[in-house]
């Protein structure tokens, strides 16, 4: 009879240590490989997290305070002096936000539409229109024409749904004395206007930090006032939001200190705003703030 030769005990063993060793190589592997993915995922949502947040801030603090069209070529008719209008950056206190960071309102004239006069020029203190313009009286009222090149602010003195009135304007029961009236009346005349208007109109948009709407975790949040100042979530995964003013009290063009809102005495002397954000999506807390800094590109001319 032939023998049978089969696997030493030794064989074995050796082979089921060779067996082990592999499979324990295999699922170090596949884990450490599911861990790089993760750490990778992880950054590349901070980066883009980081990149929305910073374009979004960085845009809304630039056009904090556009004038709409340029100071060069805008007649105020209103009683109120262009220094004590309402600032680019504004008290957070007045956006009434109920959030446990810092809140961040910008305003601003945002252009609302287009509208074609009846008349070729107009010179009077009635502008007519081709549609409604939806101003209701005592609204302030921003407009340019002439492409551009004429601009008057107003509050609108008249309540017909086609007429834009830049008239002095007095409400109901009130005295018809100068010192009441809506607009002063232009010595020289009312500024004539010609071309195609571009109607403006003010917008507060405040930003800040509120329980998501899936209720996980804490995102970016908006109000705009043009939107009936509804809740808009804009990025989620942000843990707070803290705030410095840069002011410059004398005018001169240069900063003089960055301050907190409490300590902001007035806010026209605004020049920069920097924020500092904390992101859910980071390895650790210290990690998770980042910091930007952005300066007003709308601020009143110095007089």
């Amino acid at each position: 009879m032939k023998s049978v030769n089969g696997f030493t005990l030794i064989e074995v063993l050796i082979a089921s240590t060779l067996g082990l060793v592999l499979i324990t190589t295999a699922a170090e592997l596949l884990v450490s490989a599911r861990d790089w993915q993760r750490s990778e995922q992880h950054h590349s949502k901070r980066t883009e997290d980081i990149r929305l947040l910073s374009s979004l801030l960085r845009r809304a603090v630039r056009s904090a305070g556009d004038p709409g069209c340029h100071w060069q070529w805008q007649t105020n008719l209103t009683k109120t002096p262009r220094l004590s209008a309402q600032p680019a950056i504004a008290n957070p206190i007045n956006a009434a936000i109920d959030s446990e960071s810092d809140v961040l309102v910008i305003q601003r004239w945002q252009p609302t539409g287009k509208a074609v006069m009846t008349a070729a020029v107009s010179e009077s203190a009635v502008i007519s229109l081709d549609r409604d313009h939806n101003r209701r009286f005592g609204h302030p009222v921003l407009l340019s024409a002439d492409a551009g090149a004429s601009c008057v602010l107003f509050n609108q003195a008249g309540e017909a749904p086609k007429d834009l009135n830049r008239g002095p304007g007095w409400a109901s029961g009130a005295s018809t004395t100068s010192a009441s009236a809506l607009n002063h009346v232009p010595e020289a005349g009312y500024q004539a206007l010609a071309g195609v208007l571009t109607l403006y109109e003010p917008e507060r948009v405040a930003f800040y930090i509120d329980d998501s709407v899936a209720g996980s975790s804490s995102s970016l949040f908006r109000r705009r006032l043009s939107a009936g100042n509804r809740r808009e979530e804009l990025l989620v995964g942000i843990n707070a939001m803290q705030l410095a003013y840069a002011v410059d009290p004398d005018r001169d063009g240069d900063m003089d200190a960055w301050v907190s809102a409490t300590d902001v005495g007035n806010w026209q002397q605004v020049t920069a705003v920097r924020v500092r954000v904390q992101l859910a999506a980071a390895a650790s807390p210290e990690d998770g703030w980042i910091m930007i800094t952005q300066a007003l590109r709308n601020g009143l001319p110095h007089d």
